[in-house]
């Protein structure tokens, strides 16, 4: 009866410990299903401040692009104007 008794009790004590490691496992899945939804919702971001930046560098060459040629333009009439002034 001692053995049997010491060997429920080890039975026991190793499904315990069973249930606590698949509890365990199961908040460690739990948590790193978080922390991919995190770093994905990160990234869409980060993808996000990409294009942005990207569209705005874009919209900045084309206002540059504008200035330049207005001042070329203002550049050639205010020749102009010199050269028929003298």
């Amino acid at each position: 009866e001692g053995a049997a008794a010491r060997g429920a009790a080890s039975r026991d004590a190793a499904r315990e410990e069973l249930q606590r490691c698949g509890a365990e496992l199961l908040e460690a899945q739990e948590h790193t299903q978080t922390a991919l939804a995190i770093a994905e919702r990160h990234a869409n971001e980060r993808d996000d401040a990409l294009r942005t930046a990207a569209e705005l560098r874009a919209a900045l060459e084309r206002v540059r692009g504008k200035e330049e040629a207005e001042r070329r333009a203002l550049a050639a009439r205010a020749e102009t104007a010199e050269a028929a002034a003298a």
